[in-house]
């Protein structure tokens, strides 16, 4: 084996050794970043009344925080319904009336919530006896 073919193999496995570290790097990532199981969006007026539900919320499909907070509702089972933003017309219109322009925007009895908080979101169900914090 000669010096050329010796450096010439370090030097692919210098890059070899950069892909493994690379992947555990983006396995990590996708690890603590990946949506989990997926809930359809139940939307105010198609799906449900929103006379008829416990929490509204603003969201857009596209929103990981609005997702989470869906998940949560599910998994809870909280009665809501929400208003996407961009695909209903009653969505543009609540967020166009908001002084906040930020989402989720979550509306639970006279409450708001802005942003995704599970803490804090089952607390203020729980303010409204729509959850126990005893499961916490």
């Amino acid at each position: 084996m000669n010096a050329e073919n010796t450096t010439s193999g370090k030097r692919l496995l210098d890059h070899l050794t950069g892909w493994p570290l690379l992947l555990m790097l983006v396995g990590v990532v996708w690890l603590f970043t990946r949506p989990g199981q997926e809930v359809v969006a139940v939307y105010c007026g198609v799906d449900k009344d929103p006379a008829d539900v416990d929490v509204v919320m603003l969201s857009a499909e596209w929103c990981t925080y609005c997702r989470r907070a869906r998940r949560l509702f599910v998994q809870e089972s909280v009665n809501y319904c929400e208003h996407d933003i961009e695909n209903s017309e009653m969505g543009r219109e609540l967020y166009r009336e908001s002084s906040v322009k930020v989402i989720p925007i979550i509306h639970i009895g006279q409450d708001t919530l802005v942003g995704y908080s599970k803490d804090e979101i089952l607390q203020t169900l729980a303010g409204h006896d729509l959850f126990q914090l005893e499961k916490i």
